[in-house]
C-alpha cells in the first residue's frame, strides 16, 4: 500500500494516531517530504509519532553506521548522533507542521534489557 494512502486511511479511523519510521540515513529533503505527506494526510489533532530507525542496537546494519558517524564527529557513544539526528528530524517536522507542531511526537528507542542505553541518550 502506498505510504501516503496508509496515512490517509489510518487518520480516518476514530482515535487512531500515526507511527512513522524514518530511515537512519534519511536526508533532510526526505524528512521534509515525509513530514509534508504526513501533515497533508492526517486529521489535525491526531498524534504523529516519529521514530528514527527501529531498535538501533539490534542490527549491525544500523549499529555500524551509528558508531562510524559518532566517531567521525569525535564522539565515543554511538547513540550521540542518533539523539542529535532525532532532534533535527523533530525540528523539521515541527517546521512543516507549523501551528500543528504539537501533533508531532518523537520516540527515542530504548532497550529495557539494557537501561544504561537510555541513560546515555
Amino acid at each position: 500500500m502506498p505510504y501516503e494512502f496508509q496515512g490517509m486511511v489510518t487518520s480516518q479511523l476514530p482515535g487512531c494516531n500515526i507511527h512513522a519510521h524514518i530511515p537512519l540515513l534519511a536526508s533532510d529533503s526526505y524528512v521534509y517530504a515525509a513530514a509534508t505527506k504526513l501533515m497533508n494526510n492526517t486529521i489535525p489533532g491526531r498524534k504523529v509519532y516519529i521514530e528514527l530507525a527501529d531498535e538501533p542496537w539490534n542490527s549491525l546494519a544500523i549499529s555500524i553506521p551509528l558508531t562510524m558517524i559518532s566517531r567521525i564527529n569525535g564522539q565515543g557513544d554511538k547513540f550521540w548522533w542518533y539523539v542529535l539526528r532525532l532532534t533535527q528530524i523533530r525540528t523539521i517536522f515541527h517546521t512543516v507542521f507549523g501551528s500543528r507542531a504539537n501533533d508531532v511526537q518523537v520516540m527515542v528507542n530504548a532497550q529495557c534489557a539494557k537501561p544504561g542505553t537510555s541513560a546515555d541518550m
